[in-house]
């Protein structure tokens, strides 16, 4: 899938950037702060964000993508 990724970017001039998916799941989009995921929602206690975990991380890859976290 990542190679396929990067082939697809290419041809259309896009830059692919990696970075590490590694507790993204974990740490909240909102405000960043690290907190235990309940299955498949994430609900952070420290700021009230509610939302689907995965959502939540996908948010967190693209912030590292651009530098943030």
């Amino acid at each position: 899938m990542r190679d396929y990724i990067k082939y697809k970017a290419k041809w259309d001039g896009i830059e692919v950037i990696e970075v590490s998916e590694a507790h993204t799941s974990q740490r909240c989009s909102r405000c960043g702060e690290k907190v235990k995921r309940h299955r498949d929602k994430f609900k952070c206690d420290n700021c009230g964000l509610e939302i689907d975990a995965d959502k939540n991380g996908t948010h967190n890859i693209a912030r590292r993508g651009i530098g943030i976290y």
